[in-house]
């Protein structure tokens, strides 16, 4: 065997790539961990839940008209989510299906990752520092790693915020081939039916496009008819056979949710207050007081470091989606506007132009990584999971304890478990939980049911309301119930699923 020197160990070390090898370290560390919190596989919450309702109860072609139960989602992502349900045969075991329902958002969350890496290398010319910073915000955000397990839409938006960003920082209009254009022109008709969101990004590259055409005064007939006419037909179609009969179906809904139960439309008078919070639901900056300083000043170095494609491509979309939420158009919160994630990545880290790459920095910056990730890697999977609810848990318990016999059963909130034990039939109530103990209707009934085994779920607590704590308290207190068994969420204790039975007919 050779001997091997160590001024050949010196030159192997030497021809590593330090920006790719951290890179990709940093973008492992991101699909770990987004592998851990989809394994995990918790219960589907309500959203979820209502969702994959319609995903079970609905043809493919459905699918691209207005959804039930106060839904909506791109209908080439719920193609694709109902397909993959198909092929895997798991309709009925509500463990696995959850999962496979939860695959496609997973994939979108972890293929960002490499995505984002290649776009803010082509952008800043592979500067190391804001490859490493930018992708390891990406890779340890709570909220994008939480929508790596939820079978919502959101993450999948993400990941064609970047596929277009990338599209149209790569396309030069007078070089770019016929055949390629092509390609590009079918990239933007397919992305809006995969994400409504795209139209944001979108108009950013157009605007990119038609001012490089006007400053170069290059206008090819041939180029325009590919790239604009079937961005025309398709917007078009998309409008008409899918948009607009999903708005005309839930406009007044959600226009009511989004003004009042959980404003997130801007005013004059509430947008300094409102643009930090909701910011920083989505990317955390340590000191909220100087949001505004710290964008005002990343936005000098971005203005001074990188081309207008750059900045058009990244900026129009906030600027676009502020405006929607200033006209009422599209709600300014922090789900909604993941797809702005990856712009406001770039924006938050033009800081790190002003790092001079000396070895002390990148042996600081390289050790501040290895930190974060050790210290993201401590914390258990449930630390990342925004929406903790119990209804596939308590679904198994009574499947179990009842032999799928819902009659005794009062749910709470019997739609959402029609999605978990599709045999609910006519239960004995169903009661709200958006009300306070007083005003139920269930102590009424409970006098009128004759003596026997019952149930009750509780699977969703509204602080705003007592009647969680308070139902348990009847139940417990009232001499003619006995409970027989109680299981109770771990995160909160008004999560609960009650065995009780009525041991006497009140006078």
């Amino acid at each position: 065997m050779h001997k091997i020197s160590k001024e050949f160990v010196f030159e192997k070390l030497k021809n590593i790539n330090l920006t790719y090898l951290i890179t990709g370290l940093i973008i492992l560390c991101g699909i770990i961990l987004r592998l851990k919190v989809y394994f995990y596989n918790q219960s589907f919450w309500g959203d979820e839940c209502n969702l994959g309702r319609n995903i079970l109860e609905k043809s493919y072609i459905q699918l691209f008209r207005p959804l039930d139960y106060r839904q909506a989602a791109p209908p080439f992502f719920l193609v694709v989510s109902k397909l993959l349900l198909d092929l895997s045969h798991q309709i009925n075991n509500i463990d696995t299906r959850d999962l496979i329902l939860r695959l496609f958002p997973c994939i979108c969350s972890i293929a960002s990752l490499p995505l984002l890496a290649v776009l803010v290398n082509k952008m800043f010319n592979n500067n190391k520092y804001f490859s490493w910073i930018s992708v390891a915000i990406l890779a340890f955000n709570p909220v994008a790693i939480n929508y790596a397990q939820e079978f919502k839409q959101y993450s999948c938006e993400m990941m064609f915020s970047i596929i277009l960003l990338l599209a149209f920082v790569s396309l030069d209009i007078k070089t770019v081939s016929y055949k390629k254009l092509a390609l590009y022109s079918l990239l933007f008709s397919i992305a809006p039916w995969f994400s409504s969101t795209a139209w944001f990004v979108m108009a950013g590259g157009f605007l990119v496009i038609l001012i490089d055409m006007i400053k170069d005064k290059y206008f090819d007939k041939n180029k325009l008819f590919i790239l604009f006419i079937p961005l025309i037909a398709n917007f078009l179609v998309w409008d008409l056979l899918y948009y607009q009969p999903v708005n005309k179906a839930l406009y007044n809904w959600m226009q009511n949710y989004w003004a009042h139960e959980k404003p997130s439309f801007f005013t004059i008078n509430n947008f300094s207050k409102m643009f930090v919070d909701k910011i920083q639901n989505l990317i955390s900056f340590p000191y909220p007081k100087y949001l505004f300083v710290f964008l005002f000043l990343n936005l000098i170095i971005f203005f001074t470091t990188i081309g207008y494609r750059n900045k058009c491509v990244t900026l129009i979309p906030i600027l676009l989606c502020i405006t929607a939420s200033f006209m009422e158009h599209y709600p300014f919160e922090q789900r909604l506007i993941l797809f702005l994630l990856p712009m406001l990545i770039i924006l938050y880290c033009q800081i790190m132009f002003v790092l001079k790459q000396t070895l002390s920095t990148t042996f600081i910056l390289i050790f501040l990584l290895i930190f974060i990730s050790i210290n993201q890697f401590s914390h258990s999977s449930t630390r990342y999971l925004l929406h903790k609810e119990h209804y596939r848990n308590f679904s198994h318990i009574l499947i179990e304890r009842t032999n799928n016999n819902f009659s005794n059963t009062i749910f709470t909130e019997a739609e959402k478990y029609k999605y978990y034990l599709k045999f609910i039939n006519k239960p004995i109530l169903t009661d709200t939980v958006f009300q306070n103990f007083e005003t139920s209707q269930l102590p009424n009934k409970v006098k009128t049911l004759p003596s026997g085994d019952y149930w009750i779920e509780m699977s969703r607590y509204i602080k705003r309301y007592d009647y969680a704590p308070k139902l348990k308290e009847y139940i417990y207190n009232n001499p003619n119930l006995k409970v027989l068994n109680i299981w109770t969420a771990p995160y909160d204790e008004n999560i609960y699923l009650i065995h009780f039975k009525k041991i006497k007919d009140y006078n």
